[in-house]
């Protein structure tokens, strides 16, 4: 089938989109930041207490309210092995994350640290088919929420929620035309981890 030139990029639209609008992972986000002293320790060499096996360091949780920022950048080739148009395409990426936590509730049995988010993300495409090649350019920025509990026993459960919006060009070097300017789209991530 012969397709207009536009097709590869409205196809692949929606994957550049998804590359933005994605969450981190716990040790991501907050490094081990909460879980400090759970980290095997150093023994010093030399003359020291006699024992085979490092002490158990113990988890301590950080009580202060932490700010904390981030950069991830990224470099992507796809080149999907279904496809409507044969559509390939180049990707990088780069996401800003700023957020604020602290520890919300502390018991015997653990500790519940609650957070806020800010996001910022660019997205830049080159897309690539047999029928036309074109750009896509994603600007992003939205706000999240996250709630984390380390127990005691070791155990932690990581929730995250995000919402975005995206404001996008797309382009056809084929046609020689702007497919879309300002295109404005919404997207939420919702996450859990164990």
């Amino acid at each position: 089938p012969l397709y207009q030139p536009g097709v590869p990029i409205y196809e692949a639209y929606a994957q550049v989109l998804q590359e933005l609008n994605g969450v981190g992972t716990l040790r991501q986000r907050v490094g081990n930041r909460y879980w400090g002293g759970a980290a095997n320790p150093m023994l010093e060499q030399g003359d020291g207490p006699g024992m085979e096996v490092a002490p158990d360091a113990g988890a301590t949780i950080d009580t202060a309210t932490n700010v904390w920022g981030r950069i991830e950048g990224a470099h992507g080739r796809f080149e999907p092995k279904y496809s409507t148009s044969a559509t390939q395409y180049d990707i990088d990426t780069v996401k800003l994350q700023a957020g604020l936590d602290g520890q919300l509730y502390e018991s015997e049995a653990g500790s519940l640290i609650g957070g806020l988010t800010v996001h910022y993300g660019h997205a830049k495409a080159d897309v690539g088919a047999v029928h036309g090649s074109g750009s896509i350019t994603v600007d992003g920025y939205g706000f999240g929420g996250t709630l984390t509990w380390y127990g005691e026993s070791g155990l932690y459960l990581d929730g995250q929620a995000q919402v975005s919006w995206y404001d996008s060009d797309l382009g056809s070097h084929t046609a020689h035309r702007t497919l879309a300017d300002g295109n404005d789209a919404f997207g939420y991530a919702l996450s859990l981890e164990a």
